[in-house]
């Protein structure tokens, strides 16, 4: 999908991919640990993909502890880990989806500021 926007043009310039955001995530992930029966419980972090429109390219966000593999907590501003920063939850996605498209307010009353390292 991300491969044939990309290739299409869009009629006022650029692609259609600058001007489509693609989101991919689940609503739960899965645990890097094995359980005794050898399957994969529910996990504590989980991962999401934006690609497109407004979103800066080529960047990560975010990592997790070596110690459990917990989710870290990052700067909003600069997407770096920062032991003082937010962890990152669905809320901050779906508002930095909405400031991506310009609208400022908290229209969704996330409560959460939008990701700014993720602007493009």
């Amino acid at each position: 999908l991300a491969r044939a926007l990309d290739a299409t043009p869009y009629p006022t310039g650029g692609t259609w991919l600058d001007h489509t955001t693609i989101v991919c995530c689940s609503e739960f992930n899965r645990s890097p640990f094995l359980n005794d029966t050898g399957g994969r419980d529910h996990g504590a972090t989980n991962t999401c993909m934006l690609l497109g429109g407004n979103i800066a390219q080529g960047k990560i966000i975010g990592g997790t502890h070596n110690k459990g593999m917990a989710a870290q907590s990052v700067n909003l501003a600069t997407g770096a880990i920062d032991e003082n920063g937010t962890a990152i939850a669905h809320e901050h996605i779906a508002s930095t989806l909405i400031h991506s498209l310009g609208v400022e307010e908290d229209v969704g009353d996330f409560r959460a500021p939008p990701i700014e390292a993720l602007w493009g």
